[in-house]
């Protein structure tokens, strides 16, 4: 599945899309609930009733998940690419109550694995970019490859990674 960022590739902080956009094919991370969508799937979370994420990682982030990684104390390897894409949520005009669906973008995440570009930073770079739907444009949350860094200490024994990949 493309990843289509054209309206962000105007934005090139130190960590910009481009280092997202070489990633072809795109798959779900594992999270609560799964949605299929061809060729890929993504997993849908919702976050309380405000908003929805939907999780994508690359192909070597999906099998170093399959392989067990983290939970069996190895890192990430280089190349590892994931992606969440957060929308406003609203209530479903259509389903019944109480069903959320996504409305608005909110933001978009990125971290990017590169133990050589990002060592000061537990090897990932990170990314965010919260959408203006007025301007339709997107602005970078902070400066830096590091702006999700501080966050991400807590997990830092799963390689500071907050998602994990539930038994199937």
């Amino acid at each position: 599945m493309a990843v289509e960022v054209s309206p962000v590739e105007r934005i090139r902080p130190a960590v910009s899309v481009s280092v997202w956009r070489t990633s072809a094919q795109w798959r779900r991370a594992p999270s609560a609930s799964v949605v299929t969508f061809w060729p890929a799937t993504l997993a849908l979370r919702p976050l309380g009733a405000t908003l929805i994420a939907v999780i994508v990682g690359n192909p070597a982030m999906i099998n170093a998940y399959k392989a067990g990684i983290p939970g069996n104390g190895k890192p990430f390897p280089d190349g590892s690419k994931m992606a969440k894409i957060h929308w406003n949520a609203k209530k479903s005009a259509d389903a019944p109550s109480p069903t959320m669906v996504p409305d608005t973008l909110h933001d978009v995440d990125f971290m990017a694995r590169d133990s050589k570009r990002f060592a000061k930073t537990g090897n990932w770079g990170y990314a965010q970019f919260n959408y203006d739907g007025a301007a339709d444009a997107f602005t970078p949350l902070g400066s830096g490859s590091d702006c999700g860094f501080a966050c991400h200490t807590i997990v830092k024994t799963k390689d500071y990674v907050f998602t994990t990949f539930p038994k199937r």
